[in-house]
């Protein structure tokens, strides 16, 4: 399998914690049971996109997440519908409610450090149902994944705390219809109750 690396990485995939990374995430993709219907056509196609940040690299994450958005401004959504940013952390912790914790911490870090202003016809309150996390003045939607989920093993994608990035707008070109609904009609929200039981 050929993998796409954000230039901010700098690198080529030669960490072995960045293979073992790749490794865990392609276990997973390759299980036909495996219940995110983009994700195994995003796989297939070739087009998900890496990313990934060392333990003492953080601004790895704002550097890759600035040239993702830029990318996503400058293609038409139907030459990036299956390009999701795939992004791995190398931290590692002893349990699920410290994988969560840092995950929110990382979210918090990339808000803190985006130059845009927030979008204007966005709510500022994530309880609004019209909400969305922004960034670089793109809408968001951050699927995570932690080593320590065992309940729901589709929230599991390896060893290694896993962000799944995608524009808002796919969700709502996938549905089709009124925002509200889209989260509920979107493809990424049909499981297969087998894979995690």
């Amino acid at each position: 399998m050929e993998f796409r690396i954000l230039k901010a990485q700098n690198t080529k995939i030669s960490q072995n914690w960045e293979q073992e990374a790749l490794k865990g995430f392609e276990n997973n993709m390759q299980n036909p049971e495996f219940p995110c219907i983009f994700a195994l056509k995003a796989y297939k196609l070739q087009g998900i996109l890496f990313l990934f940040v060392p333990i003492c690299q953080p601004k790895t994450f704002i550097k890759g997440m600035r040239e993702y958005t830029e990318f996503v401004k400058i293609t038409p959504i139907d030459k990036r519908l299956y390009n999701p940013l795939v992004v791995f952390f190398q931290n590692s912790f002893t349990s699920l409610f410290k994988e969560q914790t840092f995950a929110w911490q990382q979210l918090q870090f990339l808000h803190n450090n985006d130059t845009k202003k927030w979008l204007e016809h966005i709510p500022a309150d994530p309880n609004d149902s019209m909400w969305s996390f922004c960034f670089n003045a793109v809408e968001l939607f951050f699927n995570i994944s932690c080593p320590h989920h065992q309940v729901f093993k589709n929230r599991n994608l390896g060893d290694f705390i896993t962000f799944v990035v995608n524009p808002r707008e796919n969700f709502d070109n996938v549905a089709k219809g009124d925002k509200k609904q889209t989260f509920l009609q979107c493809p990424l929200k049909v499981f297969k109750k087998s894979f995690n039981a």
